[in-house]
């Protein structure tokens, strides 16, 4: 059985690698109920069974295959395989979840339903066979494909009316369109994605906004530092409008901001806080020989892997400094800050009393010690008086 696409046979296995890169590093979750991973199997034409999940779940029985005897024989093998290697990755991702440094695209826990839909679906000997070559990671997101397009396909069909019509309310075509089809922008666990056909003006225009190609599709993860996903959705929306792609938005807010360019710039200068260093760090976009220069000037600042670096109890010259060049502060720069402003509130204060002597000249003491000896002489007396 041949892998498919939207429109045909999905092809080859260059084809299925782009399909399924698009969530290269998926978040992991622990596993549901009643869905814990497959289990290699016993004998041909045996069915193959995962072992209880981590609430102790019964083991739910894969399906047999379909096929000639030799067929199923070894595609019972093959398939083994595959859910092994498939669950030792599903392992992976929940053991690391919660260290994810950044949200990831999709969850364990859905990866984990969507296998399970395809150990079920796939039933024919030949699927097994025809794609024994297929990275495993290929096969669970294209299982994921399948599994999600069989939840639309169960949508009532009052609702898939109701989402068409969001879609297309959400959808701007400009006066002066240039370009066919439409850019789908969308917004997920931190990541705002951007998809169309390979376009070259398309290609400048997102790469210019920062996004970066993943498989299937251009991606942006949202930040502090970026502003909101729809600041950004809008900036990206905005610059395909005016060049005459179509668009299509997540919501009507970013619609809004992109047709009226409302949206917020991003903000590209800011003063982060380097935990290794434990020092403030000055953060702007290209080469700016004015801000170098001037950001040499701070109290100890230095030059430390690229960046300028300032200790944080030099924050009042570096807000100063921030306030005339338009850099924002990080939550953690400023959290930093403020621990500093309670430790100076801790100082001890206490008013200096300066010297009250009155400092004389050295004409003033040399007369002073002549006169007091009483022997002037003559000539020092020009130097005394």
């Amino acid at each position: 059985m041949a892998w498919k696409d939207e429109t045909s046979s999905r092809g080859s296995g260059e084809k299925a690698r782009r399909e399924a890169a698009e969530g290269e590093a998926p978040k992991e979750s622990a596993g549901p109920a009643g869905m814990a991973p497959k289990e290699s199997a016993g004998p041909a034409g045996t069915a193959l069974q995962e072992p209880a999940g981590s609430a102790g779940e019964a083991p739910q029985k894969l399906p047999d295959l379909t096929g000639t005897e030799k067929q199923v024989a070894w595609a019972t093998t093959l398939r083994a395989a595959a859910v092994k290697e498939i669950r030792e990755i599903l392992q992976k991702m929940w053991e690391a979840e919660a260290g994810a440094p950044k949200p990831l695209q999709h969850t364990a826990r859905e990866l984990q339903q969507a296998a399970a839909y395809g150990y079920e679906l796939h039933t024919d000997a030949r699927f097994w066979i025809e794609n024994r070559l297929e990275p495993r990671k290929n096969l669970m997101f294209w299982f994921l494909k399948e599994y999600k397009e069989q939840a639309i396909a169960q949508m009532p069909e009052d609702v898939k009316a109701e989402l068409l019509e969001e879609r297309e309310r959400l959808t701007v075509r400009p006066a002066r369109a240039a370009k066919s089809g439409v850019v789908e922008l969308a917004y997920k666990k931190g990541v705002l994605t951007a998809r169309y056909v390979k376009d070259e003006t398309f290609r400048e225009i997102v790469k210019s906004k920062k996004f970066h190609w993943e498989g299937t599709c251009w991606k942006r993860a949202i930040t502090q530092y970026t502003g909101s996903a729809q600041n950004r959705a809008a900036e990206l929306g905005n610059a395909l409008l005016a060049a005459g792609f179509t668009v299509s938005f997540f919501d009507e807010a970013s619609k809004e901001k992109a047709v009226r360019g409302t949206y917020k710039p991003e903000q590209e200068r800011w003063i982060a806080w380097d935990e290794e260093l434990q020092k403030l760090t000055l953060i702007w976009n290209g080469k700016n020989d004015l801000l170098y220069g001037v950001s040499r000037k701070l109290p100890g600042a230095r030059l430390e892997k690229g960046k300028i670096r300032v200790a944080v109890e030099f924050y009042r010259e570096v807000l100063d400094f921030a306030d005339r060049m338009g850099f924002s502060i990080s939550k953690e720069a400023r959290g930093q800050i403020d621990q500093r402003v309670q430790k100076e509130k801790r100082f001890e204060v206490r008013k200096v009393r300066r010297p009250q002597r009155k400092d004389i000249g050295d004409k003033e003491r040399l007369k002073k010690t002549l006169v007091a000896s009483g022997a002037i002489i003559e000539d020092l007396k020009d130097d005394i008086e």
